[in-house]
């Protein structure tokens, strides 16, 4: 797991150690705890089925570059979400190659790519590891739940940064190419796919906005020097990401009516840049000493700052937060100003005042709850101590001494 924003956010905000609020010291895992990781599991083959079903749809009314479109944003996205899922088992392998269980892993994961099913072997292994947390409580032996206590919100905590690559390569995409394509088929009379485009839509506006807040959550759970998010701290992250989110979507989509071409050519500079921000400023080590592969993961996460920031650097971040803001809000307002412009000769019902004012007003709604979470709800951080995980991505890749001391007493 790398370190994210929520590890970085405290020295945004310039506060000082507390006592640290780490995973629960009764490390007692409630049904409520499972319930959320089915739900995660429903909630993808949720996201995925309508995809799929809406691909499908396309493809039977002979819209087959709508289709192929839909299809690809499903594929490709899946294709890189699995290969950095099996990077991270093949970065937890290191050390304890002898492990089959550990070695068994990437091939599941390949075979998930084919089904989609990367963040779901994951929600897997964290129920795995809840079970038998809770068979170590009934028989009383506390070394072992903790130490599977520990292991359900790592593979968790995974699960949740699979999530995050997935809405942001796939569901914020799909949304762009959607919401696009409803637009121009509304706008001739056709509402053959509106109400599943609208479901589709809805559910993964949701769906963005709660994997980013859930992710923050969980990685500070798998932090033993990090305080939790309240629950009303998630619920700010929550409406502060949806409303970014939405903002980016609606900007791009409505460029993308007006000027298809140029719109493209505009994503793929915003990424390069991106890309190369990344590159030089974050210096990730998560793909070992391999610099091919280092700028390919760059590159993967310079994708989903098309849409919204994940901080990949343990550091101070009120600068980067400062330009991606000041970028994306610069394009925000092109968008509209060029819909304001152009797009009244194109589309004249209710439809041209939403996308005049949307996205602008998420825009500062969500600079607004960001402002709100920051200032009434961040939790203070605690002594620093750096996990083999967070390492992956600033450290070296020494092998984990603990994880293989754990793994040989859990095949005992």
């Amino acid at each position: 797991m790398p370190k994210s924003i929520s590890d970085t956010d405290d020295k945004m905000v310039g506060v000082d150690s507390d006592s640290t609020d780490k995973a629960p010291n009764s490390c007692r895992v409630r049904y409520i705890d499972i319930g959320v990781l089915v739900y995660g599991i429903i909630l993808h083959f949720i996201d995925t089925g309508f995809d799929i079903f809406l691909a499908y749809s396309y493809f039977m009314t002979k819209q087959y570059s709508y289709f192929a479109w839909t299809a690809a944003f499903t594929i490709v996205p899946t294709a890189v979400m699995s290969a950095i899922s099996i990077r991270m088992y093949m970065e937890d392998s290191k050390g304890n190659l002898i492990n089959w269980k550990v070695l068994l892993r990437p091939g599941l994961c390949v075979a998930g790519l084919i089904l989609q099913l990367a963040p779901v072997i994951r929600y897997f292994d964290s129920i795995l590891y809840a079970r038998k947390c809770l068979k170590a409580e009934s028989q009383g032996d506390k070394k072992l739940q903790e130490m599977y206590y520990k292991k359900m919100l790592k593979e968790d905590s995974d699960a949740a940064l699979l999530r995050v690559f997935e809405c942001y390569l796939e569901s914020a995409c799909q949304q762009v190419l959607q919401i696009t394509l409803l637009l121009i088929e509304y706008s001739q009379g056709s509402q053959i796919h509106l109400t599943k485009q609208c479901i589709m839509i809805t559910l993964s506006f949701i769906s963005m906005g709660w994997c980013m807040a859930t992710y923050h959550r969980c990685i500070r759970f798998d932090r033993d020097d990090k305080q939790n998010i309240s629950t009303f701290g998630t619920l700010a992250q929550f409406l502060w990401h949806l409303n970014f989110t939405v903002s980016r979507i609606i900007a791009l989509a409505a460029l993308a009516i007006l000027y298809p071409f140029w719109t493209c050519i505009a994503v793929a500079g915003h990424w390069c840049a991106m890309t190369i921000w990344i590159a030089v400023t974050a210096k990730t080590n998560f793909c070992g000493k391999s610099l091919i592969l280092e700028v390919l993961f760059a590159s993967t996460v310079g994708l989903v700052y098309i849409f919204n920031f994940i901080s990949l650097k343990d550091g101070p971040t009120r600068k980067s937060y400062f330009v991606f803001f000041s970028i994306c809000g610069l394009e925000n307002l092109i968008a509209s100003v060029l819909w304001g412009l152009k797009s009244q000769s194109i589309i004249k019902n209710w439809t041209y005042y939403a996308f005049l004012v949307l996205p602008i007003s998420t825009y500062i709604l969500s600079i607004v709850f960001s402002m709100i979470y920051y200032y009434l709800f961040h939790p203070t951080k605690s002594n620093f101590r750096v996990t083999n995980r967070k390492k992956i991505f600033y450290g070296s890749h020494q092998p984990n001494v603990q994880y293989e001391q754990e793994c040989k007493l859990e095949d005992q």
